[in-house]
């Protein structure tokens, strides 16, 4: 997706691309509506439970999904007219929306019962599919037909219907439309706390997208979007992880095995924390090359905030680890208290610093905001769990410490670019965040992102 995205960038008008990403962020709101925490739930629920079990209520997670899509897509068919005034995007889009948001939705759900099940070569299929068919579309419809915005949802859909095609050859699911109004009443119960925290995260993540369509133009929407290729890239990275992750610590949990869980956790914070501390220096120093390379100089401007979103990914990453760890513990209800804070922070920050600084503003309110969460999450853990917190804070202030020395010591030329790369590496193992013992088990994660490697929903094009 990183690199097809990088073609489209460099072959699609600026505002072409903007009215996309705030077509995307529109999109992503009508999945998570119609999603409401099912595919959590489905994930958990599937890797607790047998096959046979699985199989019968994957029928009614897929209607329930289905329908609650259908009622969504209805209302904003009645609101259409208000949201091309408001947002600016252009009228025919909306043709797309419906048929691209049901395959997303369906998608998703098929996504979350591979995870349950643990087959995770299928799943890495999937995200090849998915992603290949996306980028030969755009390699045909954007760079060679050049037909700009229509080719990009053009795209967006032929890629939806190949990874579902997938998942539904896939999965054993009994076919045809049932619902186990028990099943789902229990369902329900346990995803609505997600289902609330997942519009709260919409808010969070592609309210900022809104916010700047609304407050400055589709320019500004695609010079935020470029900003958020590297770092959603890296998410990509790391959704391999948590493909894998989330049902292991579950199971664990479930089975009791507190001291595994636990353990589990601590590694997978700290070799998440100095990975991308590590990308953020690496940004800093380098982050108007990578935006020229990657996009062109049209998007220089994107440089500085993409800089600091590759900075703020290595809290908001950990955040989602901790977070995902209380819904494992069964404590679903905590990651919502957490957003409602982080969704507040985030549009008074929007509604500040967007006027202020322009799309920047955006990237200011985030960090604030993810900052904050990062208190909130690590005061709730160390309430259930004893974690050594210095173990994945440490990197945190090494990066700071290291992107600090690059902007006063970036006047000596090139030296200036290589000390605080050094630096971080140095500091790592002089502090004892990193070991020589920790490689081994470093390449043993890495080994688990390959086997899971995976995308968590097309939420992150």
């Amino acid at each position: 997706m990183f690199l097809s995205l990088g073609i489209a960038l460099r072959c699609t008008g600026i505002k072409e691309f903007g009215i996309y990403g705030t077509f995307l962020a529109l999109l992503n709101f009508v999945v998570i509506m119609a999603d409401f925490g099912l595919t959590i739930f489905a994930t958990r629920y599937i890797a607790t439970s047998s096959v046979t079990d699985s199989a019968k209520m994957m029928q009614t997670l897929l209607t329930a999904c289905l329908s609650a899509s259908l009622f969504v897509l209805s209302i904003l068919f009645v609101a259409r007219n208000l949201l091309v005034s408001f947002l600016g995007i252009e009228p025919f889009t909306l043709f797309y929306l419906p048929l691209i948001s049901v395959l997303y939705t369906v998608d998703l759900l098929f996504l979350a019962m591979l995870k349950g099940l643990k087959l995770f070569r299928k799943v890495a299929i999937r995200q090849t599919i998915n992603s290949a068919s996306f980028f030969l579309s755009i390699l045909i419809v954007i760079y060679w037909l050049q037909m700009g915005l229509s080719g990009l949802l053009l795209s967006t859909l032929l890629a939806s219907i190949a990874s579902c095609l997938y998942g539904y050859l896939t999965i054993p699911l009994q076919k045809g439309f049932k619902l186990n109004k028990t099943f789902l009443r229990m369902a329900y119960q346990f995803s609505y706390p997600l289902g609330l925290n997942g519009i709260l995260d919409f808010a969070f993540t592609r309210g900022n997208i809104v916010m700047i369509a609304a407050l400055l133009n589709p320019a500004s929407v695609a010079f935020y979007e470029a900003a958020r290729r590297l770092p959603d890239a890296m998410r990509r990275i790391y959704n391999g992880l948590h493909a894998v992750f989330f049902p292991e610590i579950s199971g664990r949990w479930i089975a009791g095995q507190t001291k595994k869980a636990t353990e589990l956790l601590a590694k997978t914070l700290r070799f998440v924390s100095v990975l991308t501390a590590f990308g953020g220096v690496i940004a800093f120093i380098y982050g108007k090359e990578i935006v020229q390379i990657l996009f062109s100089d049209k998007y220089a401007a994107s440089a500085m905030a993409m800089s600091l979103l590759v900075i703020q990914l290595n809290v908001s990453l950990v955040n989602n680890i901790m977070g995902n760890s209380l819904v494992a513990l069964g404590h679903s209800e905590k990651p919502l208290i957490i957003n409602i804070m982080m969704v507040t922070l985030t549009v008074i920050g929007n509604l500040l610093f967007i006027s202020m600084f322009g799309f920047v503003g955006a990237v200011y309110s985030t960090l604030i905001a993810n900052l904050s969460s990062n208190l909130l999450n690590s005061m709730f853990l160390s309430r259930l769990l004893k974690l050594r917190i210095g173990a994945y804070v440490t990197p945190t202030v090494i990066m700071v410490i290291c992107c600090a020395v690059f902007y006063f010591a970036n006047s000596i030329g090139a030296l200036g670019g290589v000390i605080p790369a050094i630096l971080f590496i140095a500091l790592t193992f002089l502090l004892g965040t990193v070991t020589r013992h920790d490689i081994g088990e470093f390449l043993s994660v890495l080994s688990l992102i390959r086997f899971g490697y995976v995308t968590t929903g097309k939420r992150t094009q």
